[in-house]
């Protein structure tokens, strides 16, 4: 493939363009983050360790390779929140308009499903896609819809309900458990089973509400702070475990397949803050003011031998969001080694083992949107 086709690589690359699908094949479901859980679980245990700054090594994320996705305005994504990789496909959550579209690795639009229409009326508003193997998973925000699997024709088949009554934001799976993260309804983040995880077997059965709230959601709710705000809790899973993240934490919360909690994950790179809480606003100026203060937990992916966390926060001089990555890796012969970075924009998926997936929309380029892989180092 040469260097004017839609796939783009530079010299130092050594994604070869078909070697990012043998790599999902290859690191679908191994050993994973579980050498970095570290701690108790016990439920009134919240602390955890910022690492110095001199303790952790400076990565970088250079472009490895890049497609453009869509070949006219009708087939080109224009708000993408997720981008998940088969064997041949590329899988995009597109928010403008609400949208799942398929893509080959070319870049090609080979099918398209629109929230609301015919024949995928049931698709009200997809938030979140999980793969397995070549299995695509959707998860609808209404929980009453559930998840749905996209079968190879493009069609959307009910796969399996929720059990959850909340806006549901994400879905992982592993080793025949489903999991779908909540944003929780107000009394959903309150008292002693508060829970933000939904684990279903894919037969539809229920199998434990897991993934307790961060007191400070509560509190947050009982003084109208702007913290209650950010639920948006995260899911993603690998060899039969599930990582629960949340927005206002650095803590991962770790569990089975069956819904046993096992020991967090408790590190947080020399960036993290997390600020002090303020009251409920409208006004624009002060919730940029309120996103300068402290780290929102964006990502987090669990890998062969560690995990990659993303944060963001608002630089107030720029008026933009500033995005910077956790990379913490390790193995049976040697202590766990952790590196921070940062990336020109939000991350919007993982390749294993190393590379983060990006959206450009280039200026004067006549609404293209690119994905770009960029591999951490």
């Amino acid at each position: 493939m040469t260097a004017e086709g839609p796939l783009r690589r530079n010299r130092r690359s050594l994604l070869a363009p078909l070697a990012w699908v043998a790599v999902v094949i290859a690191c679908g479901e191994r050993t994973g983050a579980r050498l970095l859980e570290q701690g108790a679980t016990k439920d009134t245990d919240w602390s955890y360790s910022r690492l110095d700054s001199g303790a952790v090594a400076q990565l970088s994320a250079t472009l490895a390779a890049s497609v453009t996705l869509g070949t006219d305005s009708a087939t080109t994504p224009r708000s993408v929140s997720r981008v998940e990789l088969t064997r041949t496909a590329i899988f995009v959550l597109d928010g403008d308009p609400k949208a799942v579209r398929r893509f080959d690795r070319r870049g090609r639009q080979e099918f398209s499903r629109f929230a609301g229409r015919a024949p995928t009326a049931e698709l009200k508003t997809p938030t979140g896609i999980a793969v397995v193997g070549d299995t695509v998973y959707v998860v609808d925000m209404d929980s009453r819809r559930g998840t749905f699997v996209i079968d190879p024709h493009g069609s959307l088949v009910p796969a399996v309900p929720s059990s959850a009554r909340a806006t549901l934001m994400g879905v992982a799976a592993t080793r025949g458990v489903l999991a779908m993260a909540s944003i929780g309804s107000d009394r959903a983040i309150t008292g002693d089973s508060a829970r933000f995880l939904s684990l279903m077997s894919r037969g539809g059965s229920h199998v434990a509400s897991v993934c307790r709230p961060d007191p400070e959601y509560a509190a947050s709710l009982a003084r109208r702070g702007l913290f209650e705000l950010y639920r948006a809790t995260g899911v993603s899973a690998l060899d039969g475990r599930f990582y629960c993240r949340q927005p206002i934490s650095p803590i991962v919360q770790v569990f089975d397949n069956r819904g046993r909690e096992l020991p967090s994950i408790r590190l947080a790179p020399p960036f993290y803050e997390r600020g002090a809480d303020a009251p409920q606003s409208m006004n624009q100026r002060a919730m940029d003011r309120f996103a300068a203060t402290w780290t929102e937990h964006l990502d987090f992916f669990p890998t062969a031998d560690g995990f990659l966390s993303v944060y963001a926060r608002f630089d107030a001089v720029n008026a933009s969001r500033r995005y910077r990555f956790f990379r913490c890796w390790t193995s049976r012969a040697s202590a766990p080694r952790c590196g921070v970075g940062e990336t020109p924009s939000r991350p919007v998926g993982f390749l294993p083992p190393d590379s983060l997936l990006v959206i450009d929309y280039p200026q004067g380029s006549a609404g293209r949107t690119v994905l770009q892989f960029l591999r951490v180092q």
